[in-house]
């Protein structure tokens, strides 16, 4: 994280939904519990936790497997619009309109290996 007064201020206001006052120390060990994760990513689970998740303040431990659900998600959302990509490639390669003809030495490789029966694009 870069933000450490941003983490703090969404700390605060977590806590004084749960009628909970936080301490510097207190917010010492969040900080150094997330500091190593992105910004967003920790407001994501923040936000996440407080809807879904959290009855009373959570501990740091709570905060982090928030997160590491938040990065679960986003990394099974990048590998699905990356397969899309791919898949969608695919299928403008297989459109005639979209073939290339081969190079000639690999056409006369082919026809070496196969015979001049079969015609190679």
């Amino acid at each position: 994280m870069k933000s450490r007064k941003k983490l703090a201020e969404r700390l605060v206001a977590i806590a004084a939904l749960r009628d909970k006052e936080l301490t510097p120390e207190t917010m010492e060990l969040y900080w150094q519990s997330l500091k190593e994760h992105e910004d967003d990513v920790v407001f994501e689970a923040l936000s996440e936790g407080v809807k879904n998740r959290w009855k009373w303040f959570p501990m740091p431990a709570e905060i982090n497997e928030m997160v590491e659900e938040v990065e679960k998600k986003r990394r099974a959302i990048a590998e699905t619009a990356r397969h899309e990509k791919e898949m969608q490639e695919w299928r403008q390669l297989r459109e005639p309109r979209n073939r290339k003809a081969l190079p000639e030495p690999l056409r006369n490789i082919i026809k070496s290996v196969v015979g001049e029966g079969i015609k190679a694009e």
